[in-house]
């Protein structure tokens, strides 16, 4: 199955109570920080190019987790070009491996230029 399905999959699966985040059943995960950066390249056929890295600081089992409560960035430019630094969990078991879940609470900030609405806006999440 595609990433794409298998993410849409998981998400129509899961669950949430306060803090805590249900899987469907029990699943083998990682947890750390992804950091995804997207940038145009080319000229007048220019074309949208996007990485991301994931590096585990430690792996778990269970049939759910509490909300990964720490603080995230987004950042947009002018020239569409941006950086998400957001604290995630990498499904490790199958059939939903190497979905990744992202935990925007509100402890962290988005910041953009242009197209947000003023020349440089910064925003928070409430």
């Amino acid at each position: 199955m595609a990433e794409g399905k298998r993410a849409e999959a998981l998400s129509s699966l899961l669950s949430t109570s306060g803090k805590m985040v249900s899987f469907p059943e029990e699943l083998e995960f990682e947890r750390d920080t992804i950091e995804v950066s997207g940038w145009w390249s080319g000229g007048r056929n220019r074309t949208y190019h996007t990485s991301r890295k994931f590096t585990p600081a430690e792996r778990l089992r269970g049939s759910g987790l509490e909300f990964m409560d720490s603080e995230f960035t987004v950042t947009v430019h002018r020239d569409d070009t941006g950086k998400l630094v957001v604290p995630a969990v990498r499904i490790i078991s199958e059939p939903y491996g190497d979905v990744i879940l992202a935990f925007l609470t509100n402890n962290g900030s988005v910041i953009g230029n242009g197209t947000l609405g003023s020349p440089t806006a910064k925003m928070r999440p409430r």
